[in-house]
């Protein structure tokens, strides 16, 4: 339930930050390499707890098939 949460949560405002981040600039100037990395940390790890979580859950329900 966690990782879904943190993978609900981060991944949005990961995709979300890069775009304004890309729109940014494009139409008003450069930024900051840090900028960057924090967006691309949040999408990433946002995706990777996705997979988590689903992961985890295919191991939990694995004696339902």
């Amino acid at each position: 339930m966690l990782f879904y949460l943190l993978g609900f949560i981060l991944t949005p405002i990961g995709v979300a930050f890069g775009l304004y981040l890309l729109v940014f600039r494009l139409f008003v100037g450069p930024v900051e390499a840090t900028s960057a990395l924090f967006a691309a940390f949040f999408a990433i790890s946002g995706l990777q707890s996705l997979f988590f979580a689903m992961w985890f859950d295919m191991e939990y329900n694995k004696e339902l098939k």
